[in-house]
């Protein structure tokens, strides 16, 4: 249950970082 919260947030991280990124570009 842990590792699949701790997933669930890197992933959050991991696609908030891509968008945030293509997005501004320096975020």
């Amino acid at each position: 249950m842990i590792e699949a919260v701790i997933r669930t947030k890197r992933d959050k991280i991991v696609s908030y970082e891509i968008s945030g990124h293509a997005e501004s570009g320096e975020y």
